[in-house]
């Protein structure tokens, strides 16, 4: 049994102990290009607390970004097992269900994807391509 942990990354590809990305909802008329796309975030890092929330340069979508680079090791080895989990509730009847999940289990083989269990998830860009239900 092997376990593969990420090592938080910051932009510059450098290991952090830890980071907070927020992600900024989408506002059409807004100045920022990456904004009114959806695809803009803000982040925190230990060695800027003082300076406080940077906005990012890059969408989050981005294989250079923190949430990229944090996980690119996901993306590498095709034979690898992964649960990806986040504990925000389902949503409602009333609300939207964005990017909230509840777990994904799946593996990949050299012939593709092979499914074995997971519930239902907004599509995720990292690149150029869109990974369906968090297809990692």
């Amino acid at each position: 049994c092997f376990c593969l942990t990420p090592q938080c990354r910051n932009e510059k590809g450098e290991a952090v102990d830890w980071f907070y990305v927020y992600k900024l909802p989408r506002e059409r008329n807004h100045l920022n290009p990456l904004v009114r796309k959806g695809v803009a975030y803000m982040h925190l890092t230990p060695s800027k607390l003082k300076g406080g929330w940077i906005m990012s340069d890059l969408a989050i979508s981005d294989p250079r970004s923190m949430v990229g680079r944090t996980l690119a090791p996901l993306y590498q080895d095709k034979n690898t097992i992964s649960l990806v989990y986040n504990d925000q509730p389902p949503a409602t009847e009333h609300q939207p269900d964005l990017l909230h999940s509840v777990a994904a289990m799946y593996s990949k083989s050299k012939k593709g994807q092979m499914r074995i269990w997971e519930k239902k998830y907004k599509k995720f860009k990292l690149g150029d391509r869109y990974y369906d239900d968090y297809d990692l």
